[in-house]
């Protein structure tokens, strides 16, 4: 019995522990919605779609330090469109170039992602030139999921949306 109860003791704690730990997306840029596929001259990547640039943060609002490995994460951009759940995987040279991290207690890291968004997926077509309204539609389900051995988080909110 005492087992158990040890157990239960040790679970909530981890529990505890990692609810308050919080992960937003403070700032979502978007480039390329409308594309001039018209012209000549031509931006390099500009045919790939719509880029996505998200700056993050991750607050620990616990009593411990919490480390992450940002070279052993997982970045996930998730959305659904029609139904249909959509992952893209999202970058950030500098960031998962970084062996480990220490987030104090009561701190906050921020961090830059990003992604060609509909590039890989069925929503990308030849030769369209706005996506503004698939963009619409699709901005309310998007978050990213951040996942390390020691972190599995859900961004909770986009505080605001560039388009640029």
């Amino acid at each position: 019995m005492k087992k158990y109860l040890v157990i239960i003791i040790l679970l909530s704690c981890v529990l505890n522990l990692y609810s308050q730990v919080r992960f937003e997306i403070m700032e979502l840029n978007l480039f390329h919605i409308t594309l001039n596929l018209q012209r000549n001259v031509w931006i390099e990547g500009e045919e790939d779609g719509p880029y996505v640039e998200f700056k993050c943060a991750i607050y620990n609002q616990s009593d411990r330090d919490i480390r992450i490995i940002p070279l052993e994460s997982a970045v996930v951009a998730l959305f659904n469109y029609k139904d249909v759940d959509y992952e893209r995987y999202v970058l950030d040279r500098e960031f998962i170039n970084i062996d480990s991290l220490i987030i104090k207690s009561h701190d906050k890291i921020e961090f830059d992602l990003g992604t060609r968004l509909l590039l890989g997926t069925s929503l990308l077509e030849e030769k369209k030139e706005d996506y503004s309204m698939t963009l619409l539609r699709l901005l309310p389900t998007l978050r990213v999921h951040f996942k390390d051995s020691n972190l599995n988080l859900f961004s909770s909110r986009i505080w605001k949306v560039n388009i640029k």
